[in-house]
């Protein structure tokens, strides 16, 4: 569906036939986040509306937002519909509505509350009774984070898919990294993290105090890998110049919050996964659609071949 005034009539429709949400006065394309999502005021309440797939995510999200209130830690709530279900049957979820600000770009103080943030809330999550089973294998995303899928079957697809000479360098040298340093990686405690952490699925008060973490995308691994997945955003994303110190720095800030350190060397194996990750995916959704290799890929591929040469 796209986001133009069609598909906001269809999200009215949906919310007037699911919810009891009267005086609607206006949905307009939400700003906070990464993902598209629609603000729908009526007259007293805002609520955030947005179209969801994964029926398997939102499960996991409604436990997690309970374990969050009862802390003080805020996480929007989902509205239940008049058949008190989390989504209704076109894939909408209602949530109420947190407002604040959201950022493309952290500034150095924002990073590094962010990065506190992350690990205060790492720490709620691995309390929340969750399980790999909890998810669905259900699109390429989902192949492409699982460590067998990624060592046993994607090099065979690779095979006879086009890549620049270079790219294909880098992702074999990384895989094979991977596969040398298997044992240590699964040996990390796994737990229910957030995979999804640029900075615009930050939302900050005027004082730029994290208010909230959305967009939640849930993943059963080590919390390590979830802050690899928010040195990507925030560091490797935003930058041509990657720099081991820096990153060991995030670590070090995470780290004095959680009172445990892990192996620096284990930490970059873990950055080099999330960088493979983010090139898999895209990767088999071009092959399935049998689409030849275009540069939409080459800033992740850079952030890969950068990442190799770091140490």
């Amino acid at each position: 569906m796209g986001i133009g005034s069609e598909f906001q009539m269809d999200i009215k429709r949906i919310i007037l036939e699911n919810y009891d949400l009267y005086n609607i006065n206006k949905i307009i394309p939400s700003k906070l986040g990464s993902s598209s999502a629609f603000i729908i005021e009526t007259t007293t309440d805002k609520y955030i509306a947005k179209m969801n797939e994964r029926k398997d995510f939102i499960t996991v999200y409604d436990k997690v937002q309970e374990k969050l209130n009862k802390i003080g830690m805020i996480q929007s709530k989902i509205v239940r519909t008049n058949m008190k279900q989390i989504i209704t049957g076109e894939g909408i979820v209602l949530y109420e509505y947190i407002d604040g600000i959201s950022y493309r770009e952290f500034n150095d103080i924002q990073m590094k509350k962010a990065i506190k943030y992350v690990a205060e809330y790492n720490r709620v999550l691995r309390t929340v009774s969750f399980s790999s089973n909890d998810l669905k294998m259900k699109n390429h995303w989902d192949y492409a984070k699982s460590i067998d899928y990624v060592l046993s079957k994607f090099p065979n697809k690779l095979k006879n898919y086009s890549l620049p000479t270079e790219n294909r360098e880098s992702i074999i040298n990384a895989i094979n990294m991977l596969s040398d340093n298997l044992e240590r990686l699964l040996a990390l405690r796994k737990q229910l993290i957030h995979t999804d952490l640029g900075s615009d699925n930050f939302i900050l008060d005027e004082n730029d105090e994290i208010i909230s973490i959305i967009d939640f995308t849930p993943e059963y691994d080590s919390e390590y890998y979830s802050l690899g997945h928010f040195i990507y955003w925030n560091y490797l994303w935003r930058t041509a110049d990657t720099n081991f110190d820096t990153i060991m720095e995030v670590k070090n800030i995470y780290e004095d919050v959680i009172k445990t350190r892990l192996d620096d060397n284990i930490f970059y194996i873990l950055l080099i996964r999330v960088a493979i990750f983010r090139i898999v995916g895209p990767i088999l959704e071009l092959i399935e659609k049998r689409i030849s290799y275009n540069n939409s890929l080459d800033k992740r591929f850079t952030i890969l071949t950068n990442l190799l040469k770091i140490q």
